[in-house]
């Protein structure tokens, strides 16, 4: 999908070393792949850092395999970015309709869902409006209430 993207488009790798051989092998395939130049990597940053490239994102993408909820996606509709994610683990449940999901073992629609949003304006700015929506299902107000009634 980078290789076809206009050139304006850069992948930021926002990730931290973890996993060191997973690392590796990220960071090997970008260099061998020749996509050097459209892709970054920066570690994990402070929440106002994070915040800007939420805010500066056309897109917020999480591939993510198994996640328990995924908070990097709410963060991101809270900055008006749309999410394109995993229709794994917790993903739907997670964000409901305000993401557009994809199969992340199969890159093929991957790149299909993110070109879709790209492309669309109208779903584009629909999805814009569907997150801010849905982080108001999150807050902490909400939270000590879903606590105190399990009490």
């Amino acid at each position: 999908f980078i290789k076809n993207s206009p050139s304006f488009y850069k992948l930021i790798f926002v990730m931290d070393i973890v996993d060191k051989r997973h690392y590796k092998v990220i960071t090997n395939y970008i260099l061998q792949s020749k996509i050097l130049h459209g892709v970054k990597i920066v570690p994990p940053n402070t929440r106002e850092a994070l915040y800007d490239l939420y805010r500066n994102a056309a897109l917020y993408i999480f591939p993510s395999l198994n996640e328990t909820f995924g908070m990097t996606t709410l963060e991101s509709m809270a900055c008006g970015t749309p999410v394109v994610c995993s229709n794994l683990s917790a993903m739907p449940e997670v964000n409901g309709k305000a993401a557009i999901y994809f199969n992340p073992n199969d890159p093929i629609d991957m790149a299909n869902k993110i070109k879709l949003v790209l492309e669309n304006t109208k779903l584009y700015n629909k999805q814009i409006n569907n997150g801010y929506r849905r982080i108001n299902n999150f807050t902490w107000e909400m939270t000590a209430c879903k606590t105190l009634d399990l009490f």
